[in-house]
This record gives structure tokens, sequence and C-alpha cells, in this order.
């Protein structure tokens, strides 16, 4: 049986707690949505409201709604996490700007382009997130459909059986799902913005690929073969998933703790640039003997 090897945050990456904190309240307030909806057919608010008239029992249950529907879309989401990600850009960006040769307290998100950037994170940060919930709601609503089909319940049992299977999402959302997404998307806030402060420094020439002490076969495999790419290059390029394909520094994957060092215009000459790779795969010598489960692109 695969383990996950045990996570050593070797450079002091922030935790995301912030963020792990925001997604449990929105989390429950997501559920209390959705079991609002099993239970009346409604997706307005959750207090009060008469059960929809419809010409057979629990026939919305026959079709997932969509955040939208609940007021509870992308939009919503991404509100809720832009501050968030706001203050980790704008903390990592201030801890990275004196390597740099920047002043610190030059530096602010309230440029307007940094502030697209960080809305734009949110909203694919909410995007992956939202579809990963409702695709888990999708899977519980085809079982249970199949079981009322197929006469294993009734219709008061299969609400009981929906609203139990809803809850251990939430469940799993609130608990270490939560701490998964907040850990992986600072981890992403903290390296872009270091991406942005490094093209506004106009002294860093690239990056050099720092393993953490957990690191899986795939980051060595990214590290060995592309230890450095020039600013602005990817190392990897690893699905066609067009928010999180292109890695053009960590996370690599859920809970990855590498990093990367800048590489200085002074050091560029003695530097060998490595191309983007595509599609790697951990090879033999980055394996090790400690079992694990494979790493995934960085969905959440």
């Amino acid at each position: 049986m695969a383990v996950l090897r045990r996570e050593r945050n070797t450079y002091n990456l922030p935790t995301g707690e912030p963020l792990r904190r925001e997604l449990v309240r929105t989390f429950r307030v997501q559920r209390a949505a959705v079991l609002h909806w099993v239970e009346t057919g409604l997706t307005g608010p959750t207090k009060g409201g008469r059960p929809l008239a419809t010409k057979g029992v629990f026939d919305w249950l026959w079709k997932w709604p969509g955040w939208d529907a609940f007021g509870l879309g992308r939009l919503k989401f991404a509100d809720r996490m832009t501050p968030i990600l706001q203050a980790v850009w704008d903390k990592a960006a201030r801890k990275f700007a004196p390597r740099v040769g920047l002043d610190p307290d030059e530096w602010s998100v309230v440029d307007p382009h940094t502030r697209a950037m960080i809305e734009r994170a949110a909203l694919a940060f909410g995007d992956s997130t939202l579809r990963t919930t409702s695709l888990a709601i999708e899977d519980a609503l085809r079982k249970t459909r199949e079981e009322l089909t197929a006469g294993v319940v009734d219709r008061g049992e299969s609400v009981d059986q929906l609203t139990q299977r809803i809850n251990r999402i939430f469940d799993q959302a609130e608990t270490w799902r939560a701490r998964r997404i907040a850990q992986t998307e600072t981890a992403r806030a903290v390296h872009a913005a270091q991406e942005q402060t490094a093209l506004q420094s106009g002294v860093v020439a690239g990056w050099k690929w720092l393993l953490s002490d957990d690191a899986c076969p795939l980051c060595k495999t990214v590290a060995r073969r592309a230890p450095a790419v020039r600013l602005g290059e990817p190392f990897a390029v690893v699905s066609t998933d067009p928010n999180y394909g292109t890695v053009k520094f960590p996370p690599l994957h859920p809970h990855c703790n590498c990093t990367v060092l800048e590489i200085l215009d002074v050091d560029a000459a003695a530097t060998k640039w490595a191309p983007t790779l595509v599609n790697p795969v951990p090879e033999p010598e980055d394996r090790d003997d400690e079992p694990e489960e494979a790493p995934k692109p960085p969905t959440v």
C-alpha cells in the first residue's frame, strides 16, 4: 500500500494558515447551501423557504445546478480569497526585494498590473477548487440516483444517504483538503510575487530550482534535468491545464515544498541554461526506496 512521505518545510515557506481559515469558512457556507438544496430543491437562502413543487419527488436531485445557482460561483470565491492572496504577495515581495536591490517600501500590490495578476490567480484557484468539489458532489448524486433507481433504498433513505455523502465531502474539505490547498496556493503566491519583483529589479537573469528535503521523484527529475532556467521561462510543462500546466516556479504538485533561488545577471554568463521540460516523468535515478503516492498536477 502506498504511503505519503513525511512533509518537510525545508525553506520555511508559509503554511497558509489565513487562507486555510477562509477556506474552511467558505466550505461551511457551501455545505449549508448544498444540504438545503438536497432537502428542499431550493438554491436560495438556507433559512426558511418552501420546498419546490415538482412532478416527481426529489426531481432536482437528478441535476447538479452548479455553484452560480447558489450565488457561490468563481467570482464570489475569488472575492473572498483575493485579499488574503494580496497579503501573501505583499509580504513575500517585501521580503524578497532587498535581495535584488529594491526598496521593499516601493513595492505595492496596488499597482494595477500586479493587482490584475493576483485577481487572475484567485479566479484560477477558485475554478480549480469549485470544480473538484462539484465533481465529488456529482459523484454522490450519481450513486444515490443509482441506488434509488435500483430499489436499493426508498425515497427517504436516498436523501439520508445523500446527506451523509455530502457531509463526508465537506468533512474532508474542511480538514485535510483545506490544509493542502492553503499550503499549495500560498507557496504559489509567494513565488509569483518573487517573479514579479525579479522582473522589476532588472538584475535577475533566471532561477535555480532548490529541492526540499522531502522532494518527490518528479521534483528531483526537474531539478536535475532543468536546474536553471532564464527569467520568464518555465522549468516544465506538465499538462494542458491553462492555469497550472506550465510550471515557472514551485509548486510542481500539491504540498510541494521546493523553492527557487535567483541567478543574477553577473552570474548569467557562467550559468548553463536548460530548455523547458515537456511532460517530464520521474526517472529511475531520481526514485528512492520509500513507497509513496505518485505526484499529481497542482490542482486543488
